[in-house]
C-alpha cells in the first residue's frame, strides 16, 4: 500500500503567566517535528495576545541539497528545492506549507511574534514511505 500524505499540525501555544503585567510563555509542540515528504505542515497558534502577529520563517536547511549523478561519463549536479519562507501560505487563518518536492533533511526555523524571534524549533522531512 502506498503512503498517503497527511496534514501534520504543529501547535504554537501562548500560556499566560500571572504576575504584575501580562506576560506569556511560548511553547511549540512538537519542538522537533518529523514529517514525511508530500505531507502538509500546518502551524496553529493559540492563546496569543489579540494584537500580536504570529508567523514562522527564516528556514535554514541543515544539509546539502545537492545530488550528483553520473550519466554518459559526465557528472551532473541537481539541486533540490529547499523549504523556504516563500512556500508558506495562509489557509483558514493558519500557516501551511506542502513539503512535496522539498529537500529531505532537517530544517531549523523561527517562530516570530510581531517580527521578533521567540523560538527556533526544528522540523525533519523524511522520504515518503513506499
Amino acid at each position: 500500500m502506498a503512503y498517503k500524505p497527511v496534514n501534520r499540525i504543529i501547535t504554537i501555544e501562548f500560556r499566560e503567566l500571572h504576575g504584575h503585567r501580562p506576560a506569556w510563555e511560548v511553547v511549540v509542540t512538537d519542538d522537533y517535528a518529523v514529517v514525511r515528504s508530500r505531507d502538509t505542515i500546518e502551524w496553529v497558534a493559540q492563546g496569543f495576545p489579540s494584537k500580536a502577529v504570529v508567523t514562522v520563517g527564516n528556514f535554514t536547511f541543515l544539509g546539502t541539497p545537492v545530488q550528483l549523478t553520473v550519466k554518459g561519463g559526465s557528472v551532473r549536479a541537481k539541486r533540490d528545492r529547499v523549504l523556504r519562507d516563500g512556500l508558506i501560505v495562509t489557509r483558514r487563518g493558519h500557516l501551511v506549507v506542502d513539503t512535496g518536492n522539498c529537500a529531505i533533511g532537517v530544517y531549523k526555523y523561527d517562530v516570530l511574534v510581531d517580527g521578533k524571534v521567540v523560538l527556533d524549533p526544528d522540523v525533519e522531512i523524511r522520504g515518503p514511505r513506499v
